[in-house]
């Protein structure tokens, strides 16, 4: 598979690791601010794109297979570094204000 193959997949890489994260469909949707039945249905998507089931679904539980297992420790730290490139930039648009600036009077 391509990388613009998985790369097109983003909202299902979202909902799979919050999903890993929380536990359940019904968690990680509230976390990403969707419903129960989209995250799991980009989850579905994503399994397809891959070719791989994920998860071991039950009515009563969620387990990771071991292709789950590998593409979360894989995909997560990516995740995570792009959450906190958006956390960088909104910082920086947030900032603003004076800044005083104190100088000896003479330079060098």
């Amino acid at each position: 598979m391509s990388v613009y193959g998985l790369l097109s997949e983003t909202a299902g890489l979202l909902a799979f690791c919050r999903t890993v994260e929380t536990g359940s469909f019904t968690a990680a949707a509230r976390s990403i601010g969707t419903s129960p039945s989209s995250a799991s249905k980009a989850v579905s998507r994503l399994e397809a794109v891959l070719g791989a089931k994920l998860f071991r679904r039950t009515t009563r539980t969620l387990t990771l297979t071991q292709e789950g297992e590998t593409l979360f420790e894989r995909v997560r730290p990516i995740l995570n570094l792009i959450e906190q490139a958006g956390d960088v930039v909104q910082f920086n648009q947030n900032t603003s204000g004076k800044l005083r600036v104190s100088l000896p009077g003479e330079c060098v």
